[in-house]
């Protein structure tokens, strides 16, 4: 898929996506229909046409993403791992979340070493992330008219969520060009983490952590993010709808919606041969302005 149809759809879908935009009309309601057989598994003619829809899912605000899920009566992967990680939240009492803990555990990994402090943190066991977009709670999908299942990790420390989250922690501000920011306050963390997907697309992924009575646990989250020492250099081919709308509306830096964890945040697409360089200044709301660090994002294109 090429750039340009990115940025048509993500024109559409991307407005709302930081709070001091301009606010758009939202999108109906779909219908709940209880009566209505839940839709088991989604089916792709091919993996291109599968990643193409991911690609679409990527950049929806997260009401549009709902939406769809809504029209085709699905819950993908991710909704169901944050059922998981939700249920959890609102447990009251050990024995419960124990309870929780063995329902989800056939179709999510959790970290049992009691020096990390999340054993009710549900963890992905798909091998593809993206592809939890698509995907059913048992990491499966049908291509071409046969059911594929990318469930293919059995250990929680084979997760990048994981690798991630129990890196050693670094000021990323004494590190230039490293495509990651991770801070830790209190009860709060989150990480901002540059990623570029197969067509180049450059994209922000937010993940964040609060501490619960039960330990760390993966939560939804509302981010601060300003232009940082320089902005961007030339080696970009094109740009975002919501970083073109952040660079000339947002001089003091814009507040996203709360989202959940592994939400993708398009920036833009780098020249060809060349290297993109971007720079942010970042903080959540959970660890607060005195936690703001820098985020330099970095890549270089290989596409004609």
């Amino acid at each position: 898929m090429k750039f340009t149809k990115f940025v048509l759809l993500a024109a559409a879908i991307m407005a709302c996506a930081c709070e001091k935009e301009m606010p758009t009309d939202t999108m109906p309601e779909a219908t709940n229909n209880m009566t209505r057989t839940k839709t088991e598994i989604l089916s792709f003619a091919s993996v291109e046409e599968m990643e193409e829809q991911i690609g679409i899912l990527r950049i929806m605000a997260p009401e549009e993403m709902a939406g769809w899920y809504a029209v085709q009566n699905f819950e993908s992967q991710y909704d169901a791992l944050y059922r998981a990680a939700e249920e959890i939240d609102n447990a009251t009492t050990l024995e419960e979340a124990e309870a929780i803990k063995t329902k989800y555990s056939p179709y999510f990994l959790y970290n049992d070493n009691p020096a990390d402090e999340e054993p009710f943190n549900p963890y992905l066991p798909n091998e593809k992330p993206d592809y939890a977009y698509v995907c059913n709670i048992s990491g499966e999908v049908m291509i071409g008219g046969e059911v594929v299942n990318y469930n293919t990790i059995t250990n929680v420390a084979d997760t990048h969520e994981y690798q991630l989250a129990h890196a050693p922690m670094t000021r990323s501000d004494n590190i230039t060009r490293d495509n990651i920011l991770k801070r830790t306050a209190g009860k709060h963390k989150f990480w901002a983490e540059g990623r570029m997907d197969q067509n180049e697309i450059v994209c922000i992924e937010f993940t964040a952590h609060k501490k619960t009575i039960f330990g760390w646990n993966k939560c939804q989250m509302s981010y601060h993010i300003r232009s940082g020492r320089w902005l961007t250099n030339d080696g970009w081919r094109s740009y975002s709808p919501w970083f073109l709308q952040f660079k000339e509306n947002t001089p003091d830096g814009a507040w996203t919606k709360k989202i959940p964890s592994h939400t993708f945040v398009p920036v833009g697409r780098p020249k060809y041969n060349q290297t993109g360089v971007m720079n942010f200044r970042i903080y959540s709301k959970g660890t607060g302005p005195e936690s703001e660090g820098n985020l330099t994002l970095y890549y270089t294109s290989t596409k004609e």
